[in-house]
């Protein structure tokens, strides 16, 4: 049987070789095509009632995984060159390619009546850094009676902050996300070299 075999090997050894070369020729064109996905394992059914919720949680409210969430505590929070230096981090993240928001307690948004045109405007806490200790006790006591940001951005009862920022999914689910990620993380270690202050740095992009 295996000199039949052989013998058919050999007298057809140029047609099997051609066909041989194509197919690896073909396999490696299609290697070049091989992407690392960054999606989570979908490891639930699709049709797993909770699933089911999840799926429709993020249609309504976005998708939950594209946040990293920068934490420091410390006294200095309160210190008019903390604040200047925090809100220069913040302003440099929003920078890199690939960041949709930054959300922080220097550049949060405050909900304003504008009297002279009779609206409520979303205006920033900060526009520049500030040159005074009492202007940063200003903007403190104008952060301490925001509800919506109490204990979301700051924690006031324990010198704790949180910026949270924003991927753009698009970066998020390639190999961009490495980029990006490494960028953020420069400017954290560059803030932390600066101010003797550690992030604690969390968020499913990041883990």
């Amino acid at each position: 049987m295996w000199e039949k075999v052989a013998s058919i090997i050999l007298r057809n050894r140029i047609a099997l070789l051609t066909v041989t070369v194509l197919i690896t020729l073909v396999m490696g064109f299609f290697a070049t095509k091989i992407k690392l996905t960054y999606d989570l394992p979908k490891i639930v059914p699709p049709d797993d009632p909770e699933y089911v919720k999840y799926v429709e949680f993020k249609k309504t409210f976005g998708n939950d995984g594209n946040v990293i969430l920068l934490g420091l505590q410390s006294e200095k929070i309160y210190q008019k060159d903390f604040l200047n230096k925090y809100y220069k981090l913040s302003k440099e993240l929003e920078t890199i390619d690939g960041v949709k928001n930054v959300i922080s307690y220097p550049t949060m948004q405050i909900l304003t009546r504008v009297d002279s045109i009779a609206e409520l405007r979303l205006i920033p806490l900060m526009r520049d850094t500030i040159s005074t200790q009492k202007e940063a006790d200003s903007l403190w006591n104008v952060i301490i009676q925001q509800k919506f940001y109490r204990g979301l951005a700051v924690k006031k009862e324990s010198n704790f902050v949180i910026t949270g920022v924003t991927l753009d999914n698009d970066k998020l689910n390639d190999k961009s996300r490495i980029t990006v990620i490494n960028s953020i993380l420069d400017l954290t270690k560059s803030f932390e070299a600066n101010t003797n202050i550690e992030f604690k740095i969390s968020g499913l992009p990041y883990i």
